[in-house]
């Protein structure tokens, strides 16, 4: 992750370090503790002045987890610390102290190969420039001595045993100090980095590796200038992927109910999908359950998002968009109103009563539009008679004839 600092195999144990601490530095990569001599005094297990300088020691870092440690030579610290005004004298004391030590190793049956002793001031600080400078030049001509690094020095010098076993000191488990003071920071970035990460597909990992950088704060493994690096590092993190939803413009539209759906366009400038929340909000508007949607990446997407409002008018509201669970917002928010022409209750009685005489009239009208028609096309109706009818000049009318007997009878005809 961009912004971790390197891995450092070397800390200095010139701060107190609590356990926890000591574990979070080995995981970081710490192969080798130097220890001034006052601080490594103050640990329990340790042999205090008895303590063989040129091997190492172990820390007790967890349950049967140990990190190496180096304890500075005290006549050497003590002699860097001198303000004496003549440094080649500081330079050849340093080094007849050390082909001492040297002798007594080979005298011991001892390698000298297998011991090496860390030069240091009593704080582990700069010694002064002159007294290092004629300590360097005499320590390069010097057969016996040769110099090394502190990594070097950790992976080629053995560790002094003790009844059987390595020494082992005791880091505290608790330390009190300014360390305290980050712990607010370390509880803003995990709400940080627990929102983000709900905005990916994929955030579970991305976030738990968050979590760990974060972890490293409030312990005294790190210094208060990597913690200002690394929750700069983390923010930016954040940022990158909240900033890729851009905020839409302001924009009015119209309601002719109370109720309906708002149709909005998000922009998600990223390469993968991204969940937010969205909500419109006003104190004219019945509140909604707020929405999570996800933005497909490189595209806008439309949003469709239900409202309800109290009243008729002008109702200015508010969009806005947060991370999935609500704690972030993304942007500034954006300014709506909605227009809402409404009919109440009497005025849809008196609208739905004048629908019904109008379709009542348009019906009647269409019937009788269709008699109308109809009588057209009908023949009488057209003033024409049928072929096969006759006028009443053409009709004649006769008395059927009687029989000679009914012509003789006086009785008349039945």
């Amino acid at each position: 992750m961009a912004g971790v600092p390197p891995v450092r195999t070397v800390v200095l144990g010139d701060q107190p370090i609590s356990t926890t601490g000591g574990a979070l530095e080995r995981d970081l990569g710490a192969r080798l503790m130097v220890l001034p001599p006052d601080r490594y005094d103050a640990l329990t297990g340790g042999a205090g002045a008895l303590t063989d300088p040129s091997q190492l020691v172990q820390v007790a870092v967890g349950p049967n987890i140990t990190l190496p440690a180096t304890v500075v030579d005290r006549v050497v610290a003590e002699e860097l610390a001198s303000t004496s005004a003549e440094p080649a004298l500081i330079a050849i004391y340093t080094v007849t102290h050390l082909l001492a030590v040297r002798q007594q190793i080979v005298d011991g049956g001892g390698d000298p190969s297998r011991h090496g002793v860390t030069i240091a001031t009593t704080d582990l600080g700069l010694p002064d420039t002159a007294t290092f400078a004629a300590l360097a030049g005499l320590l390069d001509t010097t057969h016996g001595l040769q110099p090394v690094t502190l990594d070097e020095l950790g992976v080629h010098t053995a560790t002094q045993s003790d009844k059987g076993g390595p020494v082992t000191v005791s880091l505290p488990d608790s330390i009190t100090g300014s360390i305290s003071t980050r712990t607010s920071t370390m509880s803003s970035l995990q709400r940080e980095a627990n929102s983000t990460g709900g905005m990916l597909a994929d955030g579970a990992g991305r976030t738990a590796d968050w979590n760990r950088v974060i972890g490293l704060l409030p312990t005294s493994a790190i210094t208060d200038a990597q913690v200002d690096m690394l929750s700069a590092s983390l923010r930016a993190d954040f940022a990158s992927i909240r900033n890729a939803v851009e905020m839409p413009t302001g924009f009015s539209f119209n309601l002719t109910s109370r109720s309906g759906m708002v149709r909005v366009k998000v922009l998600n400038d990223s390469n993968s999908p991204l969940s937010v929340q969205i909500r419109i909000s006003s104190p004219k508007l019945v509140p909604q359950a707020p929405q999570v949607v996800t933005l497909e990446p490189g595209e806008y997407n439309e949003i469709k998002l239900r409202i309800v409002a109290r009243s008729n008018g002008d109702i200015p509201a508010t969009l806005e968009i947060f991370t999935p669970d609500g704690n972030i917002r993304l942007g500034p928010a954006v300014p709506l109103t909605a227009s809402v022409k409404a009919l109440s209750g009497l005025g849809n009685l008196v609208t739905g009563a004048l629908l019904l005489v109008l379709l009542t009239w348009w019906a009647r009208h269409l019937r009788q539009h269709r008699r109308a028609q109809a009588a057209l096309r009908h023949p009488v109706g057209a003033g024409r008679a049928p072929e096969n009818l006759t006028t009443d000049s053409d009709v004649t009318t006769e008395t059927p004839a009687l029989s000679p007997d009914a012509q003789a009878s006086t009785l008349p005809p039945s």
